[in-house]
């Protein structure tokens, strides 16, 4: 009698959904909305969470503040540039007229050791002029830099949903403070998992994984459904 022998390997696992997306705070504060709860369908850019801005705000501004005064530094030092060259050209002409002077002997050693310094001067100050707007830039950039940062912070007060789906777990309510960080990963507020598409994750024991191939059929049973099995 010949008969076909089905080898069999049981294990035990759970259901989840293929895509899970896990909602974390990227900056830190209360909770003042939460317009969502457990078992609410969302669609792909509602509103999640918002956490409380005000610091955020106030930073921003701060930053709005130093920059504006970095824009007023730079147009100073402009303004100390187109001085500083104008009192050099005039310099530069007093000391040649002075020197034409001194070789015909008109004028002392002195007086003309006196235009020479001034004429030196006025270069120096026209270098410090140049120096003073790269200083100036430097810090606009700097300022500008501060104030990206401080949009985005107050930007990721501010939690959508990055996908449409089911709001699976939620483990904060209003009222509640968060931690985050935009250098690792924050506290978890929610999830949104999308359950149209489930699968089942299985631990299969090292001795059982050996009979198991690509390919082989899996018999699924779930106990919220008794009376079914999914293959």
């Amino acid at each position: 009698l010949i008969r076909r022998i089905v080898e069999t390997v049981s294990a035990s696992g759970k259901i989840q959904p293929e895509i899970e997306v896990k909602i974390t705070a990227e900056v830190s504060g209360q909770i003042v909305e939460l317009p969502v709860k457990e078992g609410d369908i969302v669609q792909q850019g509602d509103l999640l969470v918002r956490i409380n801005p005000d610091i955020y705000n106030s930073a921003l501004n701060r930053t709005d503040a130093a920059l504006n005064t970095a824009r007023s530094n730079l147009a100073s030092s402009k303004a100390r540039k187109a001085q500083a060259e104008a009192q050099f050209i005039a310099a530069d002409q007093s000391f040649k007229r002075n020197k034409k002077l001194h070789e015909e002997g008109v004028i002392s050693q002195a007086e003309f050791d006196q235009a020479t310094s001034a004429f030196e001067i006025a270069k120096a100050d026209v270098i410090a002029a140049e120096e003073g707007i790269n200083s100036a830039e430097f810090a606009i950039r700097s300022a500008q830099a501060s104030r990206n940062e401080a949009v985005d912070n107050l930007k990721r007060t501010t939690l959508i949903a990055p996908q449409s789906g089911t709001v699976t777990a939620l483990t904060k309510e209003v009222g509640e403070s968060v931690l985050g960080t935009s250098m690792m990963q924050g506290e978890e507020i929610m999830k949104v998992s999308d359950l149209r598409n489930m699968e089942v994750n299985v631990e299969v024991n090292e001795s059982d994984i050996v009979r198991v191939a690509l390919g082989d059929t899996a018999m699924i049973e779930v106990d919220a459904y008794r009376e079914e099995i999914f293959k």
